[in-house]
């Protein structure tokens, strides 16, 4: 699996952005890495686009990758997003850009089964 950005930002990650982090009214799921607006996003693993859109929720512009596996890593909190729904993609393809809502907070969420 590839890291989801490049691998300098591995250790920025936002206080309360750690997987398993108690937040008010959830465990935390996945990570929040703190960027600059506009770094290039990866795809960690090779699959296919299940969505690609805005949310109007604290998401803002999202992108869902399920792998053949059946795993899903989310990405929120994206500038801008360069895939589309059912696009198949190879683990390191550029899926988008970081940055935009969220205090220009990229998150990668990574939830296992379907």
């Amino acid at each position: 699996m590839i890291f989801p950005v490049d691998e300098k930002y591995r250790n920025h990650i936002a206080k309360g952005g750690h997987f398993g982090d108690v937040r008010s009214n959830h465990i935390h799921t996945g990570i929040d890495i703190l960027l600059a607006e506009g770094n290039n996003l990866y795809a960690p693993e090779s699959g296919i686009i299940i969505e690609s859109q805005y949310h109007n929720n604290i998401a803002g512009n999202a992108i869902k990758l399920q792998t053949s596996d059946g795993r899903i890593h989310f990405f929120a909190h994206l500038k801008g997003m360069v895939v589309e729904q059912n696009q198949k993609v190879n683990a390191g393809e550029i899926l988008g850009y970081t940055g935009g809502k969220a205090n220009e907070k990229y998150s990668a969420n990574i939830v296992t089964g379907k």
